[in-house]
Parts: structure tokens; sequence; C-alpha cells
């Protein structure tokens, strides 16, 4: 398996297009569309209540020393992209690291101007395999030029965060 840092903004982005075509939210969350999003300030909260305590640890330094399966953490990064559809995923980065996230049980959304922010996300952060053929197809359907998907080889392994609590902070 191959870890292509440069592919996984690509990836990440390519995989949140299937935000469109995934299951309809419950009747509750569907009446929460984009526009209902309070749009993103410092100190807004996203979600459940915060539970952490203590500042978050850098996007970078999670992945460099990974919590245990189940272990609930936060981090600081970079808001890089949002979902356009509905904001129900966004794309976290620390330099060149992107890691996906995506939020608890389709529970909130988060706004289209989040972008740029700095944010701190309480939830679970796991290793992800894309094979090949998926990673392949998802930059197809991103719009990627036939070179990216060519250096698209082998499964593509990653990182992913389930946010359950999104803070901004700047």
């Amino acid at each position: 398996m191959r870890f292509l840092p440069r592919a996984a903004p690509l990836l990440a982005a390519a995989i949140g297009a299937a935000c469109a075509s995934s299951p309809a939210p419950a009747p509750a969350a569907r009446d929460t569309g984009a526009a209902a999003i309070a749009p993103a300030a410092a100190g807004r909260v996203y979600g459940a209540p915060k539970t952490i305590a203590g500042p978050a640890m850098p996007l970078r330094r999670a992945v460099a020393s990974p919590p245990a399966p189940g272990e609930r953490i936060k981090v600081e990064a970079t808001v890089a992209e949002v979902c356009k559809m509905k904001g129900c995923w966004m794309v976290l980065t620390d330099g060149d690291l992107a890691v996906r996230t995506t939020f608890k049980d389709y529970g909130f959304f988060v706004p289209g101007d989040l972008p740029g922010r700095v944010v701190a996300a309480e939830g679970l952060l796991s290793r992800t395999v894309t094979p090949e053929a998926d990673a392949r197809h998802y930059a197809e359907d991103a719009g990627a030029s036939p070179e990216e998907i060519a250096r698209i080889v082998g499964d593509q392994e990653g990182w992913s965060f389930v946010a359950d609590s999104l803070t901004v902070l700047r």
C-alpha cells in the first residue's frame, strides 16, 4: 500500500462528492440546509457541546502518534474545503496533511464559509485504506486530469476523522 500525501486532498474531495448521493437525512436534519447554518465566527460551536478539556493537539501530531481505537481526541487544524451541497463533510489540513472529516451520525453540518478558518474538532481519528480502483474513480469524479489519475498507484492509505463537536478558533 502506498500513501500519497499530494493525492489526499483530491481523494478527500472526491470521496466527499458522494454526499450528493448519500441517503436522505432524517426529517429533522433535512430542514437544516446550508442556508440555515450559522456563518463561521470565532467561538462558534457546531454539533455537540465541547467535552474535552484543555488545548487541542495539532492534527499532524495526532496522526504521528494516533490515539487508541475508539479514543476521542481534540485536534486543531485548518479547514481546506467544505461540502458545497450541504456542509456534510470537510477536509482538515495541517501543512500537506489532509484528513477527510465527517460528522457523527450525520448529526450536524458546517457552513460554506469555513475554509481558511482554524478549528478545534473533537471526535475519532482512524486509519483508512481506499482501494486503487476506488481512488481513481473518486479522482475522476472530482475532475482530476488523466495525469493525476495515472499517478494513483496501489491502495491509498490515509486518515479520516469523525467529529461530534467543532469549534471555530479563528
